[in-house]
């Protein structure tokens, strides 16, 4: 996937978690304005980085919750936001 087109798609993901932008970078391994730069265009997600394969990782996570959980985004909020043991 492009960086033009995977950037936005992590963005849009974590948005619909509720993450907030610092648990975002902690998910990516990146500075919190490094998100901040994202958001508004200014920075990409480059290839052949370790931020890279886990924007991948973090996608693949939110398209198998939303499977099991039917795309409920609630629900998918809600089960981020629960302790599970």
């Amino acid at each position: 996937m492009k960086a033009t087109k995977l950037t936005p798609a992590v963005l849009q993901a974590a948005d619909m978690l509720g993450l907030y932008g610092a648990e975002l970078a902690r998910i990516l391994n990146v500075l919190c304005s490094d998100i901040g730069l994202m958001t508004n265009g200014k920075k990409l997600l480059e290839t052949g980085t370790e931020t890279r394969e886990r924007s991948i990782c973090f996608l693949e996570f939110y398209e198998l919750l939303g499977k099991t959980l039917g795309d409920d985004e609630v629900a998918m909020y809600h089960w981020l936001r629960a302790e599970h043991k």
